[in-house]
């Protein structure tokens, strides 16, 4: 996910016309929901560091 983005304009770019159908199709596929997938990126930004 790019960083700045929301869900909606994210959701929106693939073609889907809800968040829900979206954060369930990423999950399904990431097995993290789009937050706590966007919440792990970070974490693993900032131990980089």
């Amino acid at each position: 996910m790019e960083e700045g983005h929301s869900l909606t304009y994210i959701s929106n770019q693939l073609g889907y016309t809800s968040i829900s159908h979206f954060s369930r199709a990423f999950k399904r596929v990431s097995g993290l929901s789009p937050k706590v997938y966007k919440q792990s990126i970070a974490l693993n930004a900032s131990s980089t560091s």
